[in-house]
């Protein structure tokens, strides 16, 4: 039976004949299900909603530009000010002093976490972070804002130059404050 199906299939791809087995007339061939509908594609974020005097052009590495928001002197409070106040500690080298002001505890909460931090993480971003922050230096781009996750999570995105594509940062808000919980600057 596999045999004949096989030539069948053959034949009906060279447009020979039908495309029904021997065993099969067609009256009780089968007919082909027809294809589900396909829901509608969701993004992965919604747009990010940036006030008309803050918005600014970006060019991203692979040469497309996006609309982002451009924070200057963030308001204390904010997870733009604690990007900015991290940024300006790593950069001058100060890893102490951000670990015990910004580190999150499920990023620093461990004597292993702080050692990793201090040997990988931190010295990476002090080389790199100082792009991430605007001509000024007082400010950031701000690229894309995640919903806050069922963990009260919530992760921003920073344009750090159009040889990098956006670099994430993830927070909690601790006593007020928005603790660091990893970063990629």
């Amino acid at each position: 039976m596999l045999r004949h199906a096989h030539w069948a299939l053959l034949f009906a791809a060279l447009g020979c004949g039908s495309t029904t087995t021997p065993t099969e007339t067609p009256a009780t061939a089968p007919e082909p299900a027809p294809a589900p509908a396909e829901p509608a594609a969701e993004p992965a974020h919604a747009a990010m909603e940036v006030p008309p005097e803050r918005a600014i052009e970006v060019k991203l590495p692979t040469g497309k530009t996006m609309t982002a928001d451009h924070v200057t002197a963030p308001a204390e409070g904010t997870i733009e000010a604690a990007v900015v106040a991290s940024i300006t500690q790593i950069a001058a080298g100060d890893f102490d002093g951000w670990i015990a002001t910004w580190c999150h505890d499920s990023a620093c909460g461990d004597p292993e976490k702080v050692i990793s931090m201090k040997t990988y993480t931190l010295p990476a971003a002090q080389g790199t972070s100082k792009q991430c922050l605007d001509a000024e230096g007082t400010g950031v781009i701000v690229t894309r804002r995640d919903p806050p996750e069922a963990d009260g999570m919530q992760r921003v995105y920073v344009f750090c130059g159009e040889q990098r594509m956006p670099a994430p940062s993830a927070h909690y808000l601790v006593d007020g404050k928005w603790k660091v919980a990893s970063i990629s600057w």
